[in-house]
């Protein structure tokens, strides 16, 4: 039987715990960033040194824009 997490659990889940093939690959902020341009808005990520870093996801709120192309 699959043992469920709930909450802050899944934090403290080691990689060897996860059956995602792309997990720990580092493809998950690019992935949001793509997502985010394919529905009109964008992601940004902003280092504060000594801090960490701050991530902003902006989004069209309407819904009405599909992709913003940039080149």
């Amino acid at each position: 039987m699959k043992e469920t997490r709930h909450g802050l659990e899944v934090l403290s889940t080691s990689s060897e715990d996860m059956h995602s093939p792309m997990a720990g690959l580092g493809f998950g902020l690019p992935l949001a960033r793509l997502y985010a341009r394919h529905f009109g808005g964008d992601l940004d990520i902003v280092s504060v040194y000594g801090h960490g870093a701050d991530v902003y996801l902006r989004l069209d709120k309407n819904g009405e824009v599909l992709e913003k192309l940039t080149f």
